[in-house]
């Protein structure tokens, strides 16, 4: 069953979420609001987070700039990174990462290990390729997994993201970071696990945007509920703003 929602409040208190099946919205917004509006600079310029430090790729942890023979992967040594057919194990690293995708690319999480990892600073995924990330249920964490900071997919690029729980989290300190901004991108969430409380995009102390023509699909299984989309605000209790909503529901 199909139905469209027109800007009706929801508290649940400091959660918000959508429940049951699968989510998807069009060049709609969707906040559940902190203070403050989300700002894109703030998201990709912090004043408190630096260019990253180091990444690992593959399990080899480089501090300078790197990359591999078939340029399927190369790092600037500061915050950008280019993935063109990379095919190969999680990428790593703490501070600010940006990481431009050209073609299609798979990354894997190891066991315990998040796909994609971004620890003291932002994540942004942006290009016009393709980036599967796959975290193994019960065995590895996150498909794409942000700490003290906040995570930004915009342009035409492609975001496949699949893992048994919390496929996309995203966590702040609670006055800073935390947020997920989708704009103009095709992102597809999976979450497998048949447990309660299973969730495809999870955010702790941060707001969910999705605008400028964005497409998101988020599916998440489960027994005896599900919870698609979860975010704990920053300070006030969260709403749903905006009319091009659309929840289908199993």
């Amino acid at each position: 069953m199909r139905k469209q929602i027109h800007d009706n409040p929801i508290d649940h208190g400091r959660a918000c979420a959508l429940s049951h099946g699968t989510w998807r919205r069009v060049g709609a917004k969707l906040a559940c609001a902190g203070a403050c509006a989300l700002m894109v600079g703030q998201l990709l310029l912090p004043s408190v987070a630096l260019a990253a430090k180091w990444v690992n790729v593959g399990g080899t942890q480089y501090n300078k700039g790197a990359g591999d023979e078939a340029g399927t992967w190369s790092w600037d040594g500061a915050d950008d990174m280019k993935l063109n057919g990379y095919n190969g194990a999680g990428i790593s690293a703490q501070g600010n990462l940006n990481i431009g995708v050209t073609g299609t690319n798979t990354v894997t999480a190891d066991s315990l290990q998040s796909a994609i990892e971004v620890k003291d600073g932002n994540l942004a995924i942006t290009g016009e390729g393709t980036l599967n990330a796959t975290a193994e249920p019960q065995k590895s964490r996150s498909a794409v997994k942000v700490e003290c900071g906040s995570l930004a997919i915009s342009g035409d690029v492609t975001l496949n993201a699949t893992a048994g729980t919390d496929t996309i989290a995203v966590s702040g300190d609670g006055k800073a970071g935390g947020d997920v901004d989708i704009r103009g991108a095709n992102v597809n969430v999976t979450a497998t696990n048949k447990v309660p409380h299973t969730i495809g995009i999870h955010t702790r102390a941060g707001n969910i945007t999705i605008n400028e023509g964005a497409d998101v699909h988020v599916e998440a299984e489960a027994n005896g509920g599900s919870m698609p989309l979860q975010s704990m605000p920053k300070t006030s209790p969260p709403s749903m703003e905006a009319a091009s909503r659309w929840i289908t529901q199993n």
